[in-house]
């Protein structure tokens, strides 16, 4: 059996994976923290498929000598970043092509957390690359494809167009005091985890526009006083930027709650 665990990011996947990766009822092949850049991981040999810089057979094969070793053990994988868009890939087709290599039976893990939170720490890690609208307005960016992940209730129709008719939803506020199974869901061995508080202490840097510009070097010596003026005024908007209450979103989530603690269909 396969439990793949998708995050989503921003909601306590690196404690998650420490946790994993040191449970010896399941043979882990997410990722391993600190991360590392080993070819051979399966969520890496899997991410590099998912963006086409691998072919599927070679995905499923890796997939097929994980299962191998597992002995018996449930396997699972744990990787965030299929539901980011990256290389130009959405994490739509990221998805559809998983499905593809994963045989069943495979459940999808999710944790819950309140969007807002989640999603304004996403937006300022990828502010960078994005759009500029989506870059300064937290509603523009929940309305995006990447802000759709933390809309839970079309998450869950996302993964079901993928195939995945299997989801397990976990909350976050209660991330360090949960079991196996209460992580995985009820097929998972009933066992404790040993949870750790990964980014204690830690505090992540934020992607700049900057990364992404060229340096002011090649612009003529005319324009660099005009050119640092831009970038002042840029980190200082991205400095006193805050964002307003999404009424919507929030009102989508608990209805999404609501339907989940009564077993229904989310709205």
């Amino acid at each position: 059996m396969i439990f793949l665990h998708l995050g989503p990011p921003k909601t306590g996947t690196t404690s998650l994976q420490l946790a994993l990766q040191n449970c010896e009822a399941i043979a882990y092949g997410g990722t391993q923290q600190p991360r590392t850049q080993d070819p051979k991981e399966l969520s890496r040999a899997l991410q590099y498929f998912a963006v086409g810089r691998r072919n599927e057979s070679h995905a499923a094969r890796a997939v097929q000598d994980a299962l191998a070793r597992s002995r018996g053990r449930p396997l699972v994988i744990s990787e965030e970043m299929y539901l980011v868009d990256t290389h130009g890939v959405s994490f739509q087709t990221k998805l559809r092509r998983l499905r593809r290599v994963l045989p069943d039976p495979v459940v999808v893990s999710l944790c819950v957390r309140t969007p807002m939170g989640a999603m304004e720490s996403l937006q300022r890690e990828l502010e960078g690359g994005l759009p500029l609208l989506e870059r300064f307005d937290l509603g523009s960016f929940a309305q995006s494809n990447q802000g759709r992940v933390y809309r839970y209730s079309v998450l869950k129709r996302e993964l079901r167009r993928a195939g995945f008719e299997r989801q397990h939803f976990f909350p976050f506020d209660q991330l360090d005091t949960l079991g196996l199974r209460d992580v995985l869901g009820p097929e998972a061995p009933n066992v404790r985890l040993s949870w750790t508080n990964a980014n204690a202490g830690r505090k992540a840097r934020r992607i700049r526009p900057s990364d992404f510009a060229p340096p002011i070097d090649v612009f003529p010596a005319a324009l660099h006083p005009l050119l640092r003026q831009v970038n002042r005024l840029a980190q200082l908007r991205v400095s006193t930027r805050r964002h307003r209450p999404l009424p919507w979103l929030e009102r989508e989530h608990r209805l999404f709650l609501r339907a989940l603690d009564e077993g229904r269909p989310a709205p």
